[in-house]
This record gives structure tokens, sequence and C-alpha cells, in this order.
């Protein structure tokens, strides 16, 4: 089979990972003298969302406990009034999201500070930002899958938390972190997938994704979607442990069982609590990273760094059952990549 575009797009994730200049991130920082006074808002929609704003966002927790930092929904942030004074981070692979170019125009009516993130250099964003904007590394995405562009979005935003909470920046270009992380990134995409595992993916009627509100999680089971078409679920924390339990299933005619994705860390009480609800149910529960208790994919990340690496290894895990229900993951017919207002 031919190598699909997805594939494609999924390498060149690891090779701009490498050559990301987070000077313009710096300079965001450096441009405004008084952030302490304002609220920063980091919004997006569906992948531009999801891994880059929650891990920004966590991020800031630990260096900047002490400042206003927002994540929302472009829609919902239409909803809700943002203060006058705040800056806004309005981030959309394509610049033609219609719910971030609705609320661009609401906030310039307002005069209030936005910044656009995007890789459409002549998109509708890159012109309503004019100069305060940040053009995501080219060629654009062709693929549905947002993938690379996940990836260098929450590194802009990861090295903005760290130079405005003047911390220092690990990934920095000279570290040398940043070579280990592309290397399990390298490894995490090429892994072989187990039959046991393959086969459990192939049949579940559908696939909880479960971590501890890292962003990772809930980007995959956006991409198990689009890339298999198989339903699936994103639960944070514990959450799978109240109530949700009753709709998972297992055909007993069949064999056939819910699978569970576990890709945080978990106490050992809670990998028991997590292990006795698959075992009631009949549902097959795996971990991407190794963790006692779990049959595990074994993939590599760092402490800290987990979203950069672990994402190339559920991008993997899907692709491989993508092949084996032969499907194209390029081929999506129901799915647009940007609405255009």
């Amino acid at each position: 089979m031919a190598v699909s575009q997805t594939e494609t797009e999924m390498e060149m994730a690891i090779e701009e990972f490498l050559r990301y200049d987070d000077s313009k991130a710096r300079q965001v920082t450096e441009r405004n003298k008084v952030w302490s006074s304002i609220s920063i808002y980091l919004i997006g929609k569906g992948s531009s969302f999801k891994v880059p704003a929650t891990h920004a966002k966590n991020r800031a927790k630990m260096l900047l406990p002490h400042e206003r930092i927002e994540v929302e929904m472009a829609d919902l942030a239409a909803i809700y009034p943002i203060r006058w004074n705040s800056f806004v981070f309005l981030c959309s692979n394509s610049g033609t999201t219609t719910e971030i170019l609705e609320l661009a125009k609401q906030l310039r009516k307002k005069k209030t500070t936005f910044f656009g993130i995007t890789a459409g250099t002549k998109s509708p964003l890159a012109k309503m930002c004019r100069e305060s904007v940040y053009f995501l590394q080219q060629p654009k995405e062709k693929a549905t899958a947002a993938t690379k562009s996940v990836i260098e979005q929450a590194f802009f935003y990861d090295a903005f938390i760290h130079y405005l909470s003047h911390s220092e920046f690990e990934l920095a270009n000279g570290k040398g972190l940043r070579e280990i992380i592309a290397g399990q990134m390298q490894a995490n995409l090429h892994a072989d997938i187990s039959q046991s595992i393959l086969e459990r993916m192939l049949y579940a009627r559908n696939i909880y994704w479960i971590d501890k509100n890292t962003g990772l999680c809930d980007e995959l089971a956006l991409k198990t979607k689009e890339i298999t078409g198989k339903p699936s679920q994103y639960l944070p924390g514990t959450e799978i442990l109240h109530g949700h339990a009753a709709a998972i299933k297992k055909d007993e005619e069949t064999e056939k069982a819910d699978v569970i994705i576990v890709g945080s860390m978990y106490s050992q009480k809670d990998v028991d609590a997590l292990k006795a609800v698959a075992a009631k149910t009949g549902a097959y529960i795996f971990s991407l990273e190794k963790q006692k208790g779990f049959i595990s994919l074994e993939a590599q990340a760092t402490a800290g760094y987990e979203v950069y690496s672990l994402l190339p290894a559920g991008w993997n895990l899907l692709l491989s059952v993508c092949k084996a229900m032969e499907k194209n993951p390029d081929n999506t017919p129901y799915i647009q990549k940007s609405r255009v207002i």
C-alpha cells in the first residue's frame, strides 16, 4: 500500500520539531511588559485546541501559578465576554476556521489585542492579524487528520509559557533534550504493534482514551474517529470509574469487547480500580507507556514532555488499525478540514 499523506505528515512532524525556531515565541513575550496585569486566552477548535491549549494551561499551572491564563474553544469564547485588556491567541491551522474568524471580528470591534497562529499564510486569519501572527512551517497539511501542526502549535505555546515565566526552556536549540525527544517520537511512530493489541482494537465496538487531562488522549480520541472511523470517547482522570462502565460491553457471542487506552501514569490504587472495571465489563485495557499492571505499547517518553513523544505512539497504533482494515487514512469524505464563512 502506498504511503498516505497522513503518514507523510506524521514523519514531517518530527523533522519540524527538530528545526523549530522558538524566537517568535520569545518575541511575543517581550512585546508586552505588563503581562501580569492582563488575562491571556488560548483559543482554538478541534486539534488546534486539544493538545496545544491544554498542554500550555498545565505548563502554566506549574510555571505561572499566579497568572490568569484561560483556555477556551472559539465558539464558547464568543458567548462569554473577554476583558478588553486581554491578550488573545487565536489558533487555526488553516486560518479559515469559521468560529475563529467570527471571534476575531468581535475582538477587533472591541479593540482587544489578538495574535494568530496558522499555516495559512494568505488566509483570512492571517490578513486580520497583519503582523501579529506566527506562521507554522510549510507546506501546509493536506491530510484531514491534523498531525504536524498539533506538535508545532503545542511547541509555540510551550515556549511562550516558559519565556513568560523566565524559566529555562529545555527544548530550545542547543539544549540536547529536543534531539532526545525527537528520537523517542521516531521510535514510537515505527514501533511494532502486537497482534493481540491490534486484534482487540479492530474488534472494539468503542475505544475509550483516558489520561490526566493532558490533551493527549482527547486528541487521540478525535484521531481514532478521523483515521479509523471507529467510535471513541475521551474521559479525563478517573471519570471512567463514575458511571461510564454501564455502557462498556463485551459481546459474549463474538467475544468482541470495548478497549480502554491509558495515556498517563496512574497510582497503583487507580490502576487496580481501572483493571477492576475492565474485568467486570469484559473490556480490554492497555497503556501507552510501560506501567505495572497494564499490558503496554511500551512507548518511550520523557517526564514533563510526554505529549510530544506519545502522540506519535498513538498515531502509530491508529495507522496500524487503519491498515489492517484496508482503509486509507486520507479518505475521510464526510470531514471538513475547515469551514469558510
